[in-house]
């Protein structure tokens, strides 16, 4: 198939978003996007379960496009004005507003009435980005405190320290 037309059904776009996730719980990608290493994992795996052979510039599409996708509706969602219906997981506007987003970018029509396919993949995939603001930073580690000053040589013992312990990986 390489170098052809793709047909995306369900279980093929499953594949192809699980195997994306993976690559990125695998930590294979970074600020500016999957590393050539996770690249290589998604072919040959995708491959491997679909019996495809889709070549490397139509996967890369397919991962664009939902990006792409994503942007645009997480975009929508937060736009003020709008509203969301969590029963249909779609967002609640009336026409004035529709008719403005489509103006401002075409593909907007694609979710007006419509959820986002495949939203739950999509988020935790692309849900957490560093942003056009800065990069996200965390700090500290998980279970580690930090010392409210001093050197080495002249540390606050913990018990003092104001400040708590992470709450990251806690189990409740």
């Amino acid at each position: 198939m390489a170098g052809g037309r793709t047909y995306w059904d369900k279980a093929l776009t499953k594949i192809f978003l699980d195997l994306c996730i993976a690559e990125k719980t695998k930590r294979n990608h970074n600020k500016k996007g999957r590393t050539n290493i996770g690249w290589q994992n998604l072919y040959r795996n995708f491959r491997e379960q679909s019996g495809k052979n889709y070549d490397s510039k139509q996967l890369q599409n397919k991962f664009s496009t939902f990006k792409r996708q994503y942007k645009l509706w997480k975009s929508l969602k937060n736009k003020s004005g709008g509203g969301w219906d969590n029963n249909s997981s779609t967002i609640r506007c009336d026409d004035d507003w529709w008719e403005d987003r489509i103006e401002e970018n075409r593909d907007a029509r694609q979710f007006r009435g419509k959820p986002l396919e495949h939203e739950d993949e999509l988020t935790t995939h692309f849900g957490c980005m560093d942003t056009e603001e800065g990069t996200m930073l965390c700090v500290g580690g998980i279970g580690k405190r930090t010392p409210s000053s001093g050197s080495d040589d002249n540390l606050t013992p913990m018990s003092n320290d104001n400040v708590g312990l992470s709450s990251a990986g806690r189990v409740a």
